[in-house]
């Protein structure tokens, strides 16, 4: 029927790999309302965990006054999963309330505009999970000009979560820092609480921003600098404290939006700089 869509998804990576299918029943205004019915295996090899994760689930997005988007789901997620050398499996149902709203005067390559994001989920034992717990995830990204070829970016990510046993919990329903859209110069999800033997386990509690200046140098390029910070805390491990990393990178207008080329130093470490690529649009 026209207006149907069907999605198929395969990524793979070192850290990742995944196939995903998603097929989308238009609503009243199909340009951003729709059904979807969602399916997928995971499979995550991060250094300080590994999963196995397949989910299948029903999403129904509409829109809201003030060009509000607003998602409510409901996954049926199973995982095995092995973090700190602690094997265990979860089953999780769980429902969910996403809103998002962006703004912008140029979708590839913004000079005004911001995108924000709140999301709540959560499980019961009285509905299917074998964990008690909530979990809140807030996100905003701004963009302004600030002077002819001057660009301001920052972001900000604050989570939280409540549950019943931490150990139980699977790392997707943790909170990690670190990577190419968290804290740059330290590796994917590789800041967050330790348990005794120095193993990063994740926490309750997320706290990350950035801040970043680019300057246009030609058509298509710019060189930009920035500096990151944060972590995540809370839960059963040990708190690693404030993260800061500063770094210097090179952009390029692609058609399918800016590509990135950044080098980033921790500041805890004085040898490090780390490489970050990544390609797609600001907001």
């Amino acid at each position: 029927e026209a207006g149907h869509r069907l999605k198929a998804e395969v990524r793979a990576s070192l850290l990742e790999q995944s196939m995903s299918g998603e097929y989308q029943i238009p609503r009243e205004h199909p340009a951003d309302e729709w059904l979807s019915l969602q399916a997928g295996v995971k499979r995550k090899n991060a250094d300080n965990f590994e999963s196995d994760e397949t989910q299948i689930g029903i999403a129904d997005t509409l829109r809201r006054p003030f060009g509000i988007l607003e998602t409510r789901f409901i996954h049926l997620d199973h995982q095995a999963f092995d973090i700190g050398h602690n094997n265990r499996t979860a089953t999780l149902l769980i429902p969910g309330l996403r809103w998002t709203k962006t703004t912008t005067n140029d979708a590839l390559y913004p000079t005004r505009g911001y995108s924000a994001s709140l999301e709540v989920r959560g499980g019961s034992g009285a509905m299917l999970s074998d964990v008690n717990f909530i979990r809140a995830l807030a996100s905003m990204r701004l963009v302004r000009e600030v002077a002819p070829r001057w660009r301001l970016l920052s972001r900000f990510d604050a989570g939280a979560s409540w549950d019943d046993n931490f150990g139980a919990l699977p790392p997707t329903e943790r909170f990690f820092a670190g990577g190419d859209l968290s804290v740059r110069g330290y590796a994917f999800e590789d800041l967050g609480p330790k348990d005794p033997r120095g193993r990063v386990i994740g926490g309750r509690y997320l706290g990350v921003f950035s801040a970043e200046i680019e300057r246009s140098v030609a058509r298509r390029w710019a060189v930009a600098s920035f500096v990151d910070g944060g972590n995540a805390f809370g839960g059963s491990g040990r708190d690693t404290g404030l993260k800061l990393s500063v770094g210097a990178g090179l952009r390029w207008r692609s058609p399918l939006g800016p590509a990135r080329i950044d080098l980033a130093h921790p500041l805890d470490d004085d040898v490090v700089l780390r490489l970050h690529v990544r390609i797609g649009p600001d907001l």
